[in-house]
């Protein structure tokens, strides 16, 4: 006769993470994610610049469009405040007809915000000659005035439109603009001549204090010299 045996199973041996197994996985992970945030928003930050200059491009082909039809004057916004007129640059475009509607201004910040994020510089539309410091005449007393292409000094060093906002200014606290003291914001901007560069504020300034009297002096935007300056040298 053969003995009968029972078999019984083995017990199943479970191998769980301890704490600082788990701990010391989060950490590796935690690393891990450190080292690719910065390659991502670098990544990122370099297409939307790419698309931010694309459309300046399309601009500078607009203003070049609008100053060869209207006898070489810039297109300047019917407002008295200068800084106005230059957030407010696409209005002679809409009312010429070279642009359907606002969105042709910012794609990108219209159906989002409703805000157009480009500037006009000042320098298309005001006299140089008060573009001096100590003859800058106060806010209330600054109207624009017609400028001609052909009075641009330096055309290809000279920025006459550029992406002045990063985003919902308006919105939420934080958002970035291109004037504002010690930004190192790189955006796209359209010289004269119809080429386009990029850089931040420190780029045009070349190694200078920022010197703003009455909301004149800041680079591109309102460059000392006005439409005699450079922003690049």
């Amino acid at each position: 006769m053969h003995e009968s045996r029972t078999h019984r199973p083995l017990p199943s041996i479970t191998k769980a993470f301890t704490m600082v197994e788990l701990l010391v996985v989060i950490a590796v992970l935690m690393m891990l994610l450190g080292l690719l945030l910065p390659a991502i928003g670098g990544v990122i930050g370099h297409a939307r610049l790419t698309r931010d200059s694309g459309i300046i491009r399309q601009h500078a082909a607009s203003f070049e469009l609008y100053t060869r039809d209207w006898d070489g004057i810039y297109p300047v916004a019917n407002f008295d405040s200068l800084y106005s007129c230059a957030q407010a640059w696409f209005h002679p475009f809409l009312d010429a007809g070279y642009f359907d509607s606002v969105v042709q201004a910012d794609p990108v910040a219209v159906p989002k915000w409703g805000k157009v994020r480009f500037w006009q510089s000042i320098t298309t539309f005001y006299d140089a000659d008060l573009m001096v410091p100590g003859m800058v005449p106060p806010y209330e007393l600054q109207h624009p005035i017609a400028v001609r292409t052909d009075q641009i000094t330096f055309p290809s060093d000279k920025g006459i439109h550029l992406m002045f906002h990063t985003g919902p200014l308006w919105l939420e606290d934080g958002a970035e603009a291109f004037c504002c003291a010690g930004t190192r914001l790189v955006v796209p901007v359209a010289m004269a001549d119809g080429s386009a560069m990029t850089g931040s504020m420190w780029d045009f300034l070349e190694g200078t204090e920022v010197y703003i009297e009455h909301g004149i002096g800041a680079p591109v935007v309102s460059t000392w010299g006005g439409y005699r300056a450079r922003d690049r040298r």
